[in-house]
């Protein structure tokens, strides 16, 4: 098992927070493109499923590095 310090969990906290970030910037400007395109229903649903599950992806490795964090810190507490 590979073992993180308190600090290289933050960064990984950090740097998945900076990618959900930016995946949802370049997603609001995809589909703002393709809203514009007739009959891109189909595409855009396609792109939101896509997109979610990317964002949750991120957010869920964010949430367990912050869960990692606590569980050092309560180590630390005994």
């Amino acid at each position: 098992m590979i073992e993180f310090t308190k600090e290289q969990l933050k960064e990984v906290e950090k740097l998945f927070d900076i990618q959900a970030s930016l995946l949802s910037s370049h997603y609001a400007n995809l589909f703002n493109s393709m809203a514009k395109i007739e009959n891109s229903k189909d595409v855009l649903i396609k792109l939101v499923d896509e997109f979610s599950k990317a964002f949750d992806c991120y957010r869920s490795i964010s949430a367990i590095a912050s869960l990692m964090q606590d569980e050092i810190e309560g180590e630390k507490a005994k």
